[in-house]
């Protein structure tokens, strides 16, 4: 935790925050104060984003990350794109 997390943590009783070891591991982190002292949380987050194969997902699933946000909801998002990031790397 760098210091502001660490004044954080003092102040509100918990605290969140990433932690990363490049190529190696990406964290996500939750430390609480409970009734007997301090207590952590881990979340163990891929290094990169599998693909639909990796994932043994239906090709068909590929259609989805080709969609323009609103496009099957019938709205649109000011033009912003969003993309299902585990579908294609283009």
């Amino acid at each position: 935790m760098n210091a502001g997390q660490k004044e954080e943590f003092d102040r509100e009783g918990d605290v969140d925050f990433a932690y990363e070891v490049p190529g190696v591991v990406r964290l996500r982190c939750n430390i609480y104060r409970q009734k007997n002292g301090i207590a952590g949380c881990f979340r163990l987050l891929p290094t990169r984003i599998m693909t639909l194969q990796e994932l043994n997902l239906p090709e068909h699933l590929q259609e989805f990350t080709d969609y323009e946000k609103g496009d099957r909801r019938g709205h649109r998002n000011n033009g912003q794109r969003e993309v299902v990031h585990s579908g294609s790397s283009h």
